[in-house]
């Protein structure tokens, strides 16, 4: 009995998991899905978007990608969606955990940036004047930012991702 009670417990599991399974299936067949590229920005102070360098350093803290960088006064945290998505928002957290959401000024439709080489993605622009009350210092413990990016799609399936940019 005993036996039989497990064989029923692993049957509900994988049938439980295979139905999870296939609704990611199903969203990734349709492309609805949010990836973190990178963060860019200006190796000097003050340049166009399209003179932004990728950061080529970084780390992951908790499953989030955290690029090394700098906001001078500007940085590019890019994100791929892999469909044309109905809506696009981005809420950023500093290491206090305040958090603010992001304008849509600062929300770059694919083909309405400059960032070399990622045209089709959505662009997140942290603007040093934007940040508020958050804490981004260049110096010292509290030298992250986490930006946290949601997608929707006409369907109304919705997913979100998460990347962040650390003071050089």
């Amino acid at each position: 009995m005993a036996n039989m009670r497990q064989r029923g417990m692993v049957a509900t599991f994988i049938f439980l998991g295979g139905i999870a399974g296939a609704c990611g299936l199903r969203q990734n067949l349709r492309n609805e899905f949010l990836s973190f590229r990178g963060v860019w920005f200006c190796a000097k102070k003050d340049c166009a978007a399209k003179d932004m360098k990728r950061s080529a350093k970084g780390t992951e803290e908790g499953g989030i990608r955290i690029s090394h960088g700098k906001v001078q006064p500007t940085a590019a945290l890019v994100f791929n969606a892999g469909a044309d998505v109905e809506t696009f928002t981005a809420t950023v957290t500093d290491c206090k955990g305040k958090s603010m959401e992001v304008s849509a000024d600062n929300l770059r439709k694919p083909g309405s940036h400059d960032i070399a080489g990622e045209s089709d993605s959505w662009v997140v622009m942290l603007d040093k004047g934007d940040l508020g009350e958050l804490s981004f210092k260049t110096k010292g413990k509290c030298a992250k930012l986490v930006v946290a990016a949601q997608a929707t799609w006409p369907k109304g399936t919705s997913y979100e991702d998460k990347g962040g940019i650390k003071a050089e």
